[in-house]
């Protein structure tokens, strides 16, 4: 028994010498020699030149193996242009030794990134920057497509990396930029996030990721994620809902080159499905549906006011006469160089990349629309809709050009057609010119049946009477 124990105790001294020996080996090792290595290992992987400060590992039973990078580029591709793709100032990983040995799990501990900066660059061949990252994931998409063309007879074999199972406990990425640049926009779209803080917990096991994540900005928007993603290695079918709480668009959205810009808090909720992150093929595969609101907006430096009247040509300079006739107080929505928006609701569905505006409520200033429409993947929209004056603004109008009293409605208020369309920053308003004069011809043959009937008839009887033989007219 004494024997037994000596054994024991020899074999748990060298144990903890082994380990001692570990940690000093790890604490006192110089792995920056073997950096030139660890480069040419990552530029293979990568696809581009990459490059770093300094690598330093630790190790703890408490934090485990803790793998420090600093000042890390990753290079463009000279296709996109120069510099850097990708820099970091500084990241840290922390793995589980306990679950490692003992429970053969993967386990991060954890991720901290400070100071990452991204480009997305898209040119106008749709060519995505990020798209060709990486000769692994080329090799298993190649692999995957291949074995998709098999027949159905011809056993399949796995083509997955062997991976345990793996679990992350958290994410934390601290003053994070992330720069996007679309050359297929005339001017080219560039929006900018600053400042952002990026939290997320998922694990991944069994080929599924499940998500929690949470984008914060300084001006105290909010980006809620959740859902899942199974078969990541290869089919990669995810779902998500998405929360977007007052995202301040003049902040991210780069409007220098556009001739009108943009203001607003954007919050909404979204539910998406899609399969695949090939950027090339992403918003084809893409479908859900949502909800997008935009608070204390503005358009400035254009006045769709105005402009929508200026397109109604059946009066000469309607813009002008209007500025004439109306009461100051009024005259002031056709002076004013941008457009308020008080309330801007969109209801939306998306399929195989394609927008489907279901409904579109704008509440501006001297105006009311609302439509619905299509955005499509070469960005061209079209919305179709009412553009509706508010009863007290209608009358003064009506006041002041006696035509415009052929467009009120049975409320009594200006309304007519509207087609909004475009592609990218470029926007036309057009009335329906044709719908607009057949409104003129049915309000005058209703005034003429008026004064042809006179007040012998009831004023009940007398109204459905003009309109039975305004529906005979004009069915």
């Amino acid at each position: 028994m004494k024997k037994a124990f000596k054994i024991i105790g020899v074999l748990l001294f060298l144990f903890i010498v082994f380990i001692i020996g570990i940690f000093i080996f790890l604490e006192t090792f110089d792995f920056n020699r073997f950096k030139p290595q660890i480069i040419s290992a990552s530029q293979k992987a990568l696809g581009r030149p990459i490059d770093f400060a300094k690598i330093d590992l630790k190790f703890s039973l408490k934090r485990g193996i803790q793998l420090r990078l600093t000042d890390i580029t990753v290079a463009e591709h000279p296709d996109f242009g120069e510099g850097n793709f990708l820099t970091i100032k500084e990241v840290n990983f922390s793995v589980s030794v306990n679950d490692l040995i003992l429970k053969r799990q993967i386990r991060i501990l954890g991720i901290e990134c400070l100071s990452p900066r991204v480009i997305i660059i898209r040119l106008k061949n749709g060519n995505i920057n990020a798209q060709a990252f990486g000769a692994v994931a080329q090799d298993a998409r190649k692999a995957l497509s291949s074995q998709e063309q098999k027949p159905r007879s011809e056993p399949v074999q796995p083509v997955a990396l062997g991976l345990s199972a793996i679990f992350i406990n958290h994410i934390n990425i601290d003053n994070a930029r992330l720069t996007y640049i679309d050359y297929s926009f005339k001017p080219k779209l560039a929006l900018v996030f600053d400042q952002i803080m990026f939290k997320a917990k998922f694990s991944m096991a069994e080929g599924a990721i499940t998500f929690n994540s949470l984008l914060s900005f300084p001006d105290k928007g909010v980006v809620e994620f959740s859902g899942n993603i199974s078969d990541y290695l290869f089919k990669q079918n995810y779902s998500a809902k998405v929360r977007i709480n007052n995202i301040n668009l003049a902040k991210c959205v780069n409007q220098s080159a556009v001739p009108f810009k943009v203001k607003g808090l954007v919050s909404g909720e979204l539910e998406i499905k899609g399969q695949g992150f090939d950027p090339s093929a992403i918003l084809s595969k893409l479908n859900g549906s949502g909800l997008v609101e935009i608070k204390e907006g503005q358009l400035a430096n254009v006045n769709v006011f105005k402009m929508v009247l200026d397109k109604l040509s059946f009066v000469p300079d309607l813009g002008a006469t209007l500025e004439a006739g109306l009461p100051e107080r009024y005259k002031e929505n056709l002076r004013k160089k941008g457009t308020a928006i008080n309330d801007f609701k969109v209801v939306m569905g998306l399929s195989n990349g394609s927008v489907l505006i279901q409904s579109i409520n704008v509440d501006a200033e001297g105006f009311l629309f609302q439509g619905s429409g299509l955005i499509n993947l070469d960005q061209s929209y079209s919305l179709d809709g009412s553009f509706v004056i508010p009863l007290d603004l209608s009358a003064k109008m009506v006041e002041s050009v006696s035509e415009m009293e052929y467009l009120l409605d049975e409320a009594k208020q200006i309304r007519f057609p509207l087609k909004i369309s475009g592609k990218g920053a470029s926007i036309s308003f057009l009335p329906d010119v044709r719908q607009i004069g057949l409104s003129a011809i049915k309000h005058k043959v209703r005034q003429k049946l008026g004064d042809v009937l006179g007040n012998d008839e009831s004023s009940d009887s007398k109204q459905q009477l003009i309109e039975g033989v305004l529906g005979k007219i004009f069915r």
